[in-house]
């Protein structure tokens, strides 16, 4: 008898019980508005189709990289504080920013 990995156990239950479809997405998701006192919590996020993971992945790295950040996080790269603070400038953090908002947008994905 083969043996089935997490994904084809759930794959394998859905169809027995006569499921039509089944959809693999991948989300990202930031939160705002966690702290202590805040009146209003806020979460957003993107969840992309499986086939789309590997452009927005290499399309990502291709910022990351080249900076030596091991993550984007709009609010410190906006601030230039945490992993965007020296030595990368106001003027980094803007280009950074830019191009990710840019492979956010595109139209290949």
């Amino acid at each position: 008898m083969m043996s089935l990995d997490p994904w084809g156990l759930l794959l394998k239950s859905l169809i027995r019980w006569g499921a039509r479809s089944l959809v693999f997405l991948q989300a990202f998701f930031d939160e705002s508005g966690s702290h202590a006192g805040s009146p209003v919590l806020c979460l957003a996020g993107y969840a992309i189709d499986a086939d789309q993971i590997d452009y927005f992945d290499k399309e990502w790295k291709s910022v990351l990289v080249p900076y030596g950040l091991p993550y984007f996080r709009m609010s410190e790269c906006a601030h230039n504080t945490g992993a965007f603070g020296p030595p990368l400038t106001k003027k980094d953090c803007i280009e950074i920013e830019t191009r990710m908002i840019g492979i956010i947008r595109s139209e290949e994905r």
